[in-house]
């Protein structure tokens, strides 16, 4: 499996305007380097790859227990930073260290994100409750302790309480300060990041999504409409 994953740019860096250069050094890569590298190496990389998980995994587990990704994300740049200082004899025996780990460190924010958006639906569904119940919104989240709640759902981004505010109109706003642990009162618009569009916790705020009023629906459907021939 090693040959294939490990295709690294740099192998041909340089040889691409010498004859026969790229095969040459994709040859080298395969025949020789990989060899070497499963013989004396690939034990080293599992071991290595065993101790990069352990400090992360605790990590993980203070972030379950404090509640707040503010809180672990030096301690996660930290160990990204760490991890990117590899000098040329770690780069031949960890090729894949750096994007595995990479990738290994931003689950601990999807998994804060994911706690986040758990704390929103069960907030929702109290006030849902609520709303059955008393026929109206409470004015804040601690009206539902202890009848639809145990306590206030937290803010995993920052460790303070999911946010809510009546607005005007008989709804609400239930949001998360998203991950830049910015709180925008509630904005859901984009703040300029390529993911927005498909990463709601890229947004400026993650917000619970409402039901469109009826002006709303006609404003979206004028604005639609104006596009149309």
């Amino acid at each position: 499996m090693f040959p294939e994953v490990a295709d690294h740019s740099s192998w041909g860096s340089g040889l691409e305007s010498v004859p026969y250069g790229l095969e040459m050094a994709d040859w080298c890569k395969r025949h020789i380097y990989t060899r070497i590298w499963s013989f004396a190496w690939a034990y080293h990389n599992q071991a290595h790859s065993m101790m990069d998980l352990k400090p992360l995994t605790e990590i993980a587990r203070r972030g379950v227990l404090g509640k707040s990704y503010a809180a672990l994300r030096p301690e996660v740049a930290l160990l990204e930073a760490e991890t990117e200082r590899n000098g040329f004899y770690d780069r031949l025996r960890f090729p894949l260290r750096t994007p595995i780990w990479l990738n290994l460190s931003s689950s601990v924010r999807k998994g804060m994100e994911a706690e986040c958006e758990r704390s929103l639906a069960l907030s929702a569904i109290a006030l849902k409750r609520f709303v059955l119940k008393q026929g109206r919104l409470p004015e804040n989240l601690d009206a539902l302790v202890p009848d639809f709640l145990s306590e206030v759902p937290s803010d995993y981004m920052d460790g303070m309480p999911i946010r809510y505010r009546l607005r005007d109109g008989g709804d609400f706003t239930l949001y998360s300060v998203g991950t830049d642990e910015v709180d925008e009162g509630g904005d859901g618009s984009p703040s300029g990041k390529p993911a927005d569009l498909y990463h709601q916790a890229e947004r400026k705020d993650l917000v619970w999504p409402s039901v469109a009023r009826p002006d709303e629906v006609e404003a979206f459907r004028k604005e639609l409409s104006k596009g149309r021939p």
